[in-house]
């Protein structure tokens, strides 16, 4: 440790080491003079003493990601007034440059989709039988829109839909039976649920949903406003919904609303959001297409947060004939009706 003599200035911070000055308070220097004339050398040093400590600190919280438990993981986010308390606001402003805002972390998960969020972990579900000619392109588009986690539940397919799924990067889970829509979600959900997701997309592999709806869909669900989002074909009126089947959701909503008191714009659009806790809490039990009723049964049940989406679905000459419509889209209808009325009797 340098030597000063009682009277003697000292203003040269490089002639002694950082103990001697942080605790300059009590340093062996009977002399006021001294005290005086360097204490705001000594304290500026003080403060970038600390500054420095706090930053290799924050440098190792925010990219160590052993340090922080799988708790803190959904949030992801350290508000800047905690910061403040700890380091004043002077520190805040130096380092980071900014005022009144976040410090997020990014925490760089594998396959984590910057579309959605950089916040939490997102896996869209595909339910797919024999969808070759459309896979694809859906998934490019996913992709395009920076979604990575993506997984392709293969109901039995009998053409190239899981060779091309695999080609375009997509996770590809395989049924060794055709089950049908509603198994290949329960298939989905659990996969992503075992592997961390935070908000589960449901989404068609016929190319009738837009990609670009997703961050409204998912919006309301990260500001945990709801736990599941609907998407509505009838909010915004782009979508060119057939009129044959226009009647047919009609029939659906009058339905829904005598037996269960569900009040919705569309009742039977497969596009949707979820949080873990809503994939959790709901229990989807009928494998075919009675799965959409079912998933509104049970979040009126379970009392979960519901909000409807306006979204766009595209309806192409391929996805008219890929899907049901007409009159047989009426007679499905009829089916799922009877079925669910059966299910409540017992």
């Amino acid at each position: 440790m340098a030597k000063v003599g009682k009277n003697e200035k000292f203003n040269d911070f490089s002639n002694t080491d950082g103990f001697s000055l942080i605790f300059c308070g009590s340093w062996s220097v009977k002399s006021k003079n001294w005290r005086n004339e360097n204490k705001k050398e000594c304290k500026l040093f003080i403060e970038k003493s600390r500054t420095f400590i706090w930053s290799i600190f924050l440098w190792i919280v925010f990219n160590c990601k052993s340090i922080c438990s799988k708790r803190c993981q959904p949030n992801r986010i350290i508000p800047i007034r905690i910061a403040k308390l700890c380091m004043g606001q002077r520190f805040i402003n130096e380092i980071f440059k900014r005022k009144n805002e976040q410090i997020q972390m990014d925490w760089n998960f594998p396959n984590n989709n910057r579309g959605v969020s950089n916040i939490m972990k997102t896996f869209i579900i595909i339910p797919a039988h024999n969808e070759e000619k459309s896979i694809g392109y859906v998934l490019d588009n996913l992709k395009k829109h920076r979604y990575n986690n993506i997984v392709v539940v293969n109901d039995f397919s009998k053409d190239n839909t899981e060779k091309i799924a695999k080609q375009k990067g997509a996770i590809v889970l395989n049924h060794i039976i055709n089950r049908g829509q509603g198994a290949s979600l329960v298939t989905g959900n659990e996969y992503a649920l075992r592997n961390g997701a935070e908000i589960i997309v449901h989404f068609d592999a016929d190319n009738q949903m837009m990609a670009e709806d997703i961050p409204a869909m998912v919006d309301p669900i990260v500001k945990k406003k709801a736990d599941i989002t609907l998407g509505s074909r009838f909010l915004n009126k782009k979508s060119n919904v057939p009129k044959f089947k226009i009647f047919t959701l009609t029939l659906g909503k009058i339905f829904l609303r005598t037996f269960y008191g569900i009040t919705l714009t569309d009742s039977q659009c497969g596009f949707r959001a979820m949080s873990r806790k809503a994939a959790e809490t709901i229990e989807i039990k009928q494998d075919k297409m009675e799965h959409a009723s079912e998933i509104l049964i049970e979040i009126f049940k379970k009392r979960l947060k519901y909000k409807e989406i306006p979204v766009t679905i595209k309806y192409t000459e391929y996805s008219k004939k890929h899907t049901h419509h007409g009159s047989f889209h009426l007679w499905s209808g009829v089916k799922i009706a009877v079925k669910i009325l059966a299910k409540r009797l017992m």
